[in-house]
């Protein structure tokens, strides 16, 4: 079996001329399990063409191994969604300026190898030069999605909570695991309420 995780690992925004690709990536059974998002062209125009116009304040990134397309990487300020603030407060205190992060393997193929803690722990690693005042990286994921949560778990997140959270698929439970990393050198503060 090749090694997939020692491929090169890089990320661009995403580009209007994405979104037919992501729409498929949308369809693939597993991402749909945990993303339960419209997959028509029309509905992933809707909600990602804004970012593709730079009209979004967070990132929507297409990830890249050895320059092939393999995923999706997002990427805010907390602040910048009201509502993912509102979600996050109620279970744990939300520092000023801390990012959120959530993400997707598309190829079945790659998923189980070790490129999902990868692009993780890359993420959070560019993280502390894209967004300089970030004290914290915040990651909310339903329970149930053992393998996201232990991607994060290898990637050096930290379980700091749980609760309720709004979750994207209705089937799922409301139960949230939140995962934190301070930024290197920072002091942290209070993880949970």
């Amino acid at each position: 079996m090749e090694r997939i995780s020692d491929g090169f690992l890089s990320w661009r925004p995403l580009i209007a001329g994405d979104l037919p690709m992501l729409a498929e990536w949308l369809r693939e059974p597993q991402v749909a399990r945990w993303w339960n998002h419209e997959t028509t062209l029309e509905a992933v125009e809707r909600d990602f063409g804004a970012s593709t116009r730079g009209e979004e304040p967070g990132e929507d990134l297409l990830v890249l191994l050895d320059g092939r397309p393999i995923g999706l990487l997002q990427r805010s300020a907390i602040c910048d969604y009201p509502q993912d603030l509102t979600e996050f407060s109620a279970v744990i205190e939300v520092p000023v300026g801390a990012v959120e992060l959530d993400y997707l393997i598309a190829d079945p193929a790659l998923r189980g190898r070790g490129l999902g803690s990868r692009m993780i722990a890359a993420a959070v690693e560019d993280t502390w030069n894209s967004y300089s005042d970030a004290p914290a990286v915040l990651v909310a994921v339903v329970a149930a999605n053992v393998a996201s949560w232990r991607a994060l778990e290898k990637a050096g997140l930290k379980r700091v909570a749980e609760g309720p959270m709004s979750p994207d698929n209705p089937i799922d439970d409301a139960l949230h695991y939140i995962y934190r990393v301070d930024r290197p050198g920072a002091a942290s503060s209070a993880f949970s309420r």
